[in-house]
């Protein structure tokens, strides 16, 4: 599922590692992306390399907690660069 915002600076999907090139050309120079899957974060590393060079910003974020975190909340992961982070 992707959200897309017109004129926004965020936007939060979950991607699937082939989703990438095609959300770049809904991205703004600036756009920070949040992922909310889970994956390792060797691939969180590749993908921060791969938007940044196009002057997007990433932030993959892991969210785990299964039906305890639903009720009490859950635990969110992120990494990315610190510019990214300052952005949100």
């Amino acid at each position: 599922m992707v959200i897309l915002l017109k004129h926004s600076l965020k936007k939060m999907v979950r991607l699937r590692p082939y989703n990438i090139d095609n959300i770049s050309d809904y991205l703004e120079e600036g756009d920070l992306l949040i992922d909310g899957g889970n994956s390792q974060f060797q691939d969180t590393e590749r993908r921060v390399k791969q938007l940044e060079s196009k002057s997007f910003g990433y932030i993959g974020m892991g969210v785990s907690g299964g039906s305890k975190g639903a009720l009490e909340g859950p635990s969110m992961m992120p990494g990315g660069t610190k510019s990214s982070y300052v952005a949100i």
